[in-house]
């Protein structure tokens, strides 16, 4: 592929997107300076010079331009291996009272969710994808009543799904963990799941072509039962997360705007879809694509 004068392809996307050559330049610039203050001084000058060259380059760029060109950069740069082998993944740096009210909106979002599809069908079955944790089943009154059928919780870090399986002896036998990604939906590896009453993501951190993610939407919404539910939520701005942790995430995160999410559902056809609607936490940090099936 040819690239305009000036710009080059950061070799660690799928889809070619590209970068100013001074931002690749200051990229290396800045993380190299980390690595000097860690032979000088060792890992806690490293871990502060880190974070305070990201913070930098995040504070001098779009929004667009740090996640889908400059972060991939940064995140294939040796001080970033580093790091992660020996850094603890920072946590968010939302002051404390609006995160907390941004968390629990979130954990309510999506225990409603669980809720509607115990009203509308008895012993729902439910997918979860990317489901971390599952914070919001402490959230459901469905959840607590016993009133789930199934609620398969798919994702991809181990250390979560053992977790999942404590709570399943523990609190929740419908629940049924499961080591499934986004990429397996593609290639067909919810085929022998569902149909479902609901499925639900709540954050769609990787940023795939958006061709691909049209697929994945049309996949998800064609395993949902008559009348079921699929949500999808995606952040909604950069700053939740310091430059650091964008960096060290196992996963790339992706900002959307609004009209970004509605277009998530663009390939569906219109004939199926019995509503659809997009709407955002109070304090605007994430948006949903709510659609309902006929």
């Amino acid at each position: 592929m040819l690239h305009e004068p000036g710009l080059v392809q950061n070799p660690m996307l799928r889809v070619p997107i590209t970068v100013p050559l001074d931002w690749r330049d200051r990229v290396n610039a800045e993380l190299d300076s980390a690595l000097d203050a860690l032979a000088r001084a060792g890992i806690d000058s490293f871990a502060d010079t880190l974070a305070t060259r990201l913070d930098h380059v995040r504070a001098e760029a779009t929004p667009a331009d740090w996640v889908d060109g400059i972060l991939p950069w940064v995140r294939a740069h040796p001080a970033i291996g580093i790091a992660r082998a020996r850094l603890p993944l920072p946590q968010p740096t939302v002051a404390d009272e609006a995160g907390n009210r941004a968390r629990r909106t979130r954990h309510l979002t999506i225990a409603n969710v669980i809720d509607a599809a115990a009203a509308r069908s008895p012993a729902p079955h439910i997918l979860a994808l990317g489901s971390g944790r599952l914070p919001e089943l402490d959230w459901s009154v469905a959840v607590t009543r016993g009133r789930i059928g199934r609620l398969v919780a798919a994702d991809r870090d181990r250390r979560v799904l053992r977790h999942l399986a404590t709570i399943q002896t523990a609190r929740l036998p419908a629940l049924l963990p499961m080591a499934l990604t986004l990429r397996d939906v593609l290639r067909g590896g919810a085929s022998q799941l569902g149909p479902f009453d609901a499925i639900y993501a709540a954050d769609l951190v990787t940023p795939p072509p958006p061709a691909t993610l049209a697929t994945l939407v049309g996949k998800l919404f064609a395993r949902l039962k008559p009348g079921g539910q699929l949500i999808l939520g995606a952040l909604a701005e950069v700053g939740g997360t310091s430059a650091l942790h964008d960096a060290l995430a196992p996963a790339l995160p992706i900002w959307r705007s609004a009209a970004g999410v509605a277009a998530l559902a663009a390939e569906l056809p219109r004939t199926a879809i019995l509503s659809r609607n997009i709407a955002t936490t109070p304090a605007g940090q994430s948006w949903y694509l709510d659609l309902r099936r006929v």
